[in-house]
């Protein structure tokens, strides 16, 4: 509860002041990963994150680069003469795994949404573009 009565002058004079400067990439990312960290940190607003979610936004930086890296080493098993099916198949699932993380961490930051939540009635409706 606040103090009863007027605003002493004193009180009136302070102004609460929100200092947003862009989260620092994490310590533990190397080049490829700070650079997504900065790409994505600099498209938001400088408050867009909280310390809560940067954990979540370090590991969704790591995964978006594990998943480039298994999708060029699925490129590179598809040019050669011979498919080495084994090979092939653990490149295959381990893109469907950084896929999923990469799914689920960007639900929870928010730069994806779920349709899990809706409503039968919902789920037939087509969203209008200027909606």
């Amino acid at each position: 509860m606040g103090t009863r009565g007027r605003k002493s002058k004193v009180d009136l004079a302070v102004v609460p002041v929100k200092v947003t400067d862009r989260p620092a990439p994490a310590a533990g990312l190397n080049k490829e990963q700070t650079f997504e960290w900065l790409l994505i940190v600099n498209e938001a607003p400088a408050d867009q994150y909280s310390t809560e979610q940067l954990p979540l936004l370090e590991a969704y930086c790591r995964h978006r680069v594990a998943l480039r890296h298994v999708g060029a080493l699925i490129d590179q098993e598809e040019k050669q003469e011979s498919l080495n099916i084994p090979l092939y198949d653990k490149l295959l699932k381990m893109q469907e795994r950084e896929s999923r993380t990469l799914a689920s961490l960007a639900v929870r930051l928010g730069f994806a949404v779920t349709t899990k939540g809706l409503g039968s009635a919902e789920k037939g409706k087509t969203q209008k573009p200027w909606e």
